[in-house]
């Protein structure tokens, strides 16, 4: 998985998951938030 697939994911609220593929639990909203910030900060740079 690359970052932005990792950080898409958190922003979509999927479960944590461990390098061994065992669940973690759920994301905080403000985890899902910055997420969210951090995937437009990429984005927004890709596009400049």
């Amino acid at each position: 998985m690359t970052w932005a697939g990792y950080l898409s994911a958190l922003a979509d609220g999927e479960e944590r998951r461990n390098l061994d593929g065992s669940a973690t639990g759920v994301p905080s909203q403000e985890r899902r938030q910055r997420a969210q910030t951090q995937l437009g900060t990429m984005c927004a740079q890709v596009t400049a």
